[in-house]
């Protein structure tokens, strides 16, 4: 009898154990976590040579042509940059567009976006480099998005008839110190 009692009470711990391995298990856990601590607002800077915050002062050089100013004026303030192939890692043709805060928001970069016609997202050969970084991304298919947050500031890559397109930005850098 007592053989019986202590089988039957270590047969229900172990079976205890054993549900709550099962559960474990079975639980979907959550992306992990950025392998880096590297900012999102950076996350484009390899490629394109600039950040979301950067400020005018050291923008403007090399392959941009400014596309539109703020004020409508010859010489105002810019408020969106057109550059091709800025860094050159990417062969091909590849447009960023640069999209700068008015000065009274502190005249920062707070959208970047870049267009590779007749590519793939998977072509790029970034996004490798981006779920190392920043974890796997939020994925929807047909047409493919793939997307990243961290805080307020977010990056899209997606594919459609018309190539692959990145898009970083950050629009509490938009909203900061002006009536944008």
């Amino acid at each position: 009898m007592q053989f019986s009692v202590i089988f039957v009470s270590n047969f229900k711990a172990l079976a205890a154990v054993f549900v709550a391995c099962i559960i474990l298990v079975s639980c979907a856990a959550p992306p992990p976590p950025p392998k880096t601590g590297a900012p999102l607002h950076r996350a484009l800077l390899d490629d394109t040579g600039y950040f979301l915050g950067e400020t005018t002062a050291s923008v403007g050089t090399g392959s941009c042509a400014v596309e539109s100013r703020y004020g409508n004026k010859r010489a105002g303030p810019v408020s969106e940059m057109v550059c091709v192939n800025r860094r050159g890692g990417n062969s091909g043709r590849v447009k960023y567009r640069v999209n700068f805060t008015a000065p009274d928001a502190g005249h920062q970069i707070w959208k970047i976006t870049a267009t590779f016609p007749d590519k793939k997202a998977n072509d790029l050969g970034i996004i490798v480099g981006l779920e190392e970084k920043f974890g796997l991304p939020r994925k929807v298919e047909n047409p493919l998005v793939l997307t990243w947050q961290a805080k307020d500031a977010y990056l899209e890559v997606r594919e459609d008839q018309y190539g692959a397109h990145i898009q970083l930005w950050d629009r509490s850098l938009r909203q900061q110190g002006g009536n944008n």
